[in-house]
């Protein structure tokens, strides 16, 4: 199961950014942005799945849930679904799970 929805992609180009929102946070952080990247560039925003489930009897099995690698694992899955070899990332500094994804995959602006 993936933790990320609301896959959107605008603008077009060689180059690709990706935009990561982070906790409490959607992808309309970043509305403002999106208008003068995508002219030049592919923009892809997503949201992550932030809704638990279930009450306080599941806490104990979703305290593993929202871990940094986990975030990291599914951003390198929506990458490989969109066939992004290579982008810029930049995060709200929500998410720290950027970081773990290899330099020759990415650069990073936080």
């Amino acid at each position: 199961m993936r933790w990320y929805a609301n896959v959107r992609e605008v603008g077009g180009g060689d180059a690709t950014v990706v935009l990561a929102h982070g906790y409490g946070s959607s992808q309309a952080l970043w509305d403002k942005l999106v208008p003068a990247l995508s002219q030049r560039n592919r923009v892809i925003l997503f949201d992550w799945d932030f809704t638990g489930g279930g009450g306080a009897e599941h806490q104990e099995a979703e305290e593993g849930r929202y871990t940094f690698g986990r975030f990291a694992d599914d951003l390198i899955a929506l990458l490989d679904d969109k066939g992004v070899r290579g982008a810029v990332l930049v995060d709200d500094k929500g998410v720290r799970a950027i970081h773990r994804i290899t330099p020759s995959r990415a650069k990073l602006l936080l």
